[in-house]
């Protein structure tokens, strides 16, 4: 399992915001993921596009030294054909992006609020969606995943079983799981591993989380300020070397340093 930096810090952030050059701020990213100590970054191109006004596809090769890989966070409704071409485009620039960049890994979170007749349509496309790109991400020897959740309110599928079964009938998905969202939605740490039984598990968010907490309030907090037992996971993965754990912590960069620090020392 290796580290990768996934949010920079609400200081850093700044620091960035700071340069009018693209160039600059690329530095200033590279400089920050080099001061974390971390072999991988994970790209979100909502954070980098919408956060950092950076274009992702404009990337500099400086930053190919890390080992990456790309999230599509955010919202996926399917409920319509104008829903499932949206996403059939964020596939397409996603596979664009990881085979131009070397690329490990492809992660999605779709996210659905929706009732259960259409959360069944939308499994139904979701599905034919995933068997039409999962060959060219398997070709290109990159990953094509999905980020696991717990609470049907907010995701396509009702529960961890449902989602695991999902993962299993799709030869060659892979699965990300985010400890917090988890932990938050009222699953324990046993509950979590056992989601990942028969899965093919390509990377984890790693952040800490107290239950039942609103999003805000309970998820992605610093290591160590909630209530999470991180030591299965880390004694599980650790030599598991295509597994990254991307930080998704909100804070300042000290946070994020005792973070690494806190996950270094297991």
């Amino acid at each position: 399992m290796y580290l990768a930096m996934d949010e920079l810090g609400c200081d850093n952030v700044e620091k960035v915001l700071r340069y009018q050059l693209s160039g600059d701020r690329w530095r200033a990213i590279d400089a920050i993921a080099q001061e974390y100590g971390v072999s991988g970054v994970q790209i979100t191109p909502k954070m980098y596009e919408g956060e950092l006004g950076l274009n992702v596809d404009d990337m500099p090769d400086y930053m190919l030294k890390y080992r990456l890989t790309c999230h599509y966070s955010g919202s996926y409704a399917l409920v319509t054909v104008e829903d499932s071409e949206r996403l059939q485009l964020a596939l397409a620039r996603a596979f664009i992006l990881a085979t131009r960049f070397g690329m490990e890994d492809v992660s999605l979170h779709p996210m659905i609020m929706t009732s259960q007749t259409d959360r069944e349509a939308a499994r139904q496309r979701f599905a034919s969606i995933l068997n039409e790109w999962l060959p060219r991400f398997t070709e290109s020897g990159i990953t094509l995943s999905l980020e696991n959740h717990a609470h049907e309110q907010y995701w396509i599928f009702t529960d961890r079983q449902d989602y695991s079964r999902f993962i299993k009938q799709l030869p060659g998905l892979g699965s990300l799981i985010d400890v917090s969202h988890s932990f938050n939605d009222g699953l324990s740490v046993s509950e979590i591993m056992a989601t990942t039984a028969g899965l093919n598990i390509t990377g984890l968010h790693f952040s800490d989380a107290i239950k039942h907490r609103s999003l805000q309030a309970g998820t992605h907090l610093p290591i160590g300020k909630g209530h999470v037992d991180f030591s299965p996971f880390v004694n599980t993965y650790r030599n598991e070397d295509a597994v990254y754990a991307a930080l998704e912590i909100k804070g300042m960069a000290s946070d994020l340093q005792a973070s690494i620090r806190h996950l270094k020392s297991m």
